[in-house]
């Protein structure tokens, strides 16, 4: 219980220094430092820049970036809090104490930065991170199911296809989304098989991802015409985990905000959050344990 209030307490007060701009209008206004991360056109570039940013920075420095407007730099500065803050220390009761309220803090923080509620199967996956001695973050393998449905292809939530003339529907409960043939062709051509759906009163958001936890692409469907309003794309970890022996376990769910959609992801190597303008696609804010 101490902990869970903990983490209301962070998440309103940092409510209070939310920002949802775009990139592009908060790089105008910002030191050098930071408007490289801002600027990176890639994951590899954008790892590399938070590095650089946060790598030599003190407690007391990186506390002063976790307040910062921009949320990238903010959440990032708040993992990195977290990470300094128990790496080297001995295992023991401890330990894992020490730990789970610095992960706590974390989350609470995000919660209130992000003004909304981690998927629970995430925040559970985060929960059981181990530091090794380097600092270096490995997480449970995450609850969340994925059930195979047409072919390879894996759905969660419920979600299952079903043919129609011209296409197909997603459904999951009482929704139904349309998606024409090409689309679902193009879905399976990928070689992608796990998919992650969100829908909302009059679009809904598709995320069609790996079990590794390399870049993918998030489409946002007009759900009236089953036509592409736009497609980002999700860094995530930047390239697929080199892991053996029954895979990444990647998971991946979207969340509606305010004036954005979330998408959570994790795998046993790594977890993130990416943030994009919920009308334009347009790249609000990216997180990723991974750099």
């Amino acid at each position: 219980m101490p902990l869970l209030s903990t983490r209301l307490g962070f998440a309103v007060l940092s409510s209070l220094l939310i920002s949802h701009r775009p990139f592009a209008l908060i790089a105008q206004e910002t030191p050098n430092e930071i408007n490289v991360v801002l600027k990176a056109t890639d994951a590899t570039r954008f790892c590399r820049a938070i590095e650089a940013l946060l790598q030599k920075k003190s407690i007391d420095e990186l506390r002063t970036l976790k307040n910062h407007t921009c949320q990238t730099v903010a959440v990032a500065a708040a993992w990195e809090i977290a990470r300094k803050s128990v790496r080297g220390r001995e295992g023991g009761q401890s330990f894992r104490d020490a730990r789970a309220a610095e992960v706590n803090r974390f989350i609470g923080f995000l919660e209130g930065r992000l003004e909304v509620c981690p998927p629970t199967w995430w925040v559970e996956a985060i929960l059981g991170v181990e530091f090794d001695k380097n600092g270096n973050a490995h997480f449970q393998r995450s609850k969340r199911d994925y059930h195979k449905d047409m072919g390879d292809l894996r759905t969660a939530d419920g979600c299952h296809f079903e043919s129609c003339k011209n296409g197909f529907f997603l459904r999951e409960g009482g929704e139904a989304l349309f998606l024409e043939e090409e689309f679902v062709d193009s879905i399976i051509a990928s070689g992608r098989t796990r998919i992650a759906v969100r829908f909302c009163e009059s679009r809904a958001f598709i995320a069609v991802h790996s079990e590794d936890a390399g870049s993918y692409v998030m489409n946002c469907i007009d759900r009236k015409t089953g036509g592409i309003v736009w497609q980002s794309r999700i860094w995530a970890a930047g390239a697929p985990l080199a892991i053996s022996g029954g895979g990444a376990g990647h998971a991946v769910e979207l969340i509606p905000g305010k004036d954005v959609v979330l998408v959570f992801g994790a795998s046993v190597d790594m977890f993130y959050v990416e943030a994009f303008d919920e009308n334009t696609g347009q790249v609000v804010m990216r997180f990723s344990s991974s750099r």
